[in-house]
């Protein structure tokens, strides 16, 4: 289901011409959306003392674990922070009780690593646990709040895969190195049998990634090819993630069709069609905004005001207790 979601929200951001970064994407719409409808009514107990969310509080840019929630949609709420990403996201940061919050990784990629037996994950090459192997010899790496990424042209493909997600296919590559690169990492410390992977594969063998209805069977010739995926790219996975991952790749396969050349068409022949389409979206993003501007602003005027009082009563209150210097008495002598 994690894997479904995550290829549902990529596909609703190569949608449009500019990706992610189109006024009609909203990322933490579609995360809202898909938690709602994951997550059950105790989700906060279940979470509770056993899942950290490591947050960015705006206001002084401090990191925050938070660990206990009082309701469902409080989790819900702390997640959403935990996924802004400034500016990439929006100008407008989500709260969490009554303040502002960003990603953690802005103020620490990696809380509390060096306390206690910590296995850190990290998507790029570097001194993580558990991370990609680089194929080429590096010299150089840089530490980002607190993780270590290798500089390399592997890394920086990475880099841009994150916030600009590539084609299906490409993303179902990624999810397979990221299968094997844990599978690795569990059998290098000896917490997983080497035979116990392959013995499940091999049980999944006689089931085909692709589970057509009778209603698709017309498209069988064209299924058999397996066009939209090549299957050495997900062989090592369970097939419960082929399946997704195949379905995935043939959706974007099947849509580049009639809808594709038009929106293709539209946008070489008609040059104000992207700012068009872009303002219309825009125009609704900040209609959706518009209840809740009050708010924020007070927010925001409320918390600068807040620290202007403070700073006036600590100067007024240094000026009540400095001691008062008397001049001296100057005697002359005649």
């Amino acid at each position: 289901k994690c894997c479904a979601d995550l290829m549902h929200m990529a596909k609703e951001a190569r949608k449009h011409s500019l990706g992610p970064l189109h006024p009609a994407y909203n990322l933490l719409q579609i995360v809202q959306d898909t938690l709602l409808g994951r997550f059950p009514e105790d989700a906060h107990v279940r979470a509770s003392g056993k899942l950290c969310v490591s947050l960015t509080r705006v206001s002084d840019g401090k990191n925050l674990l938070v660990s206990q929630f009082d309701s469902r949609d409080e989790l819900i709420q702390a997640l959403k922070c935990s996924c802004f990403v400034p500016l990439y996201c929006g100008v407008v940061p989500p709260t969490y009780r009554g303040e502002y919050y960003v990603d953690g990784a802005v103020s620490d990629n990696m809380p509390r690593c060096n306390l206690g037996k910590t296995v850190t994950v990290s998507p790029y090459s570097g001194e993580s646990d558990l991370c990609p192997r680089a194929t080429t010899v590096n010299f150089y790496e840089v530490c980002f709040n607190n993780v270590s990424i290798q500089v390399n042209l592997e890394n920086l493909y990475r880099v841009t895969s994150t916030f600009f997600p590539p084609e299906a296919e490409a993303m179902a590559e990624i999810c397979h190195n990221g299968y094997m690169d844990a599978l690795r990492f569990l059998q290098e410390n000896d917490l997983i049998s080497s035979e116990l992977p392959l013995r499940s594969l091999e049980a999944d063998a006689s089931e085909r990634c692709c589970e057509q209805s009778p209603v698709q069977t017309e498209i069988k010739q064209h299924q058999e090819g397996h066009q939209w995926l090549n299957p050495e790219l997900i062989k090592n996975l369970p097939i419960a993630i082929q399946r997704v991952l195949c379905t995935a790749c043939r959706e974007t396969h099947s849509a580049d069709g009639l809808l594709t050349q038009m929106t293709e068409y539209l946008s070489k022949k008609v040059p104000s069609y992207l700012p068009f389409e872009s303002a219309c979206f825009l125009a609704q993003r900040v209609k959706d905004w518009i209840p809740d501007v009050p708010r924020d602003v007070s927010r925001i005027f409320g918390s600068t005001g807040g620290k202007q009082t403070l700073k006036e009563k600590s100067a007024s209150s240094a000026q009540k207790h400095k001691p008062s210097i008397r001049p001296e008495p100057v005697l002359s002598s005649t």
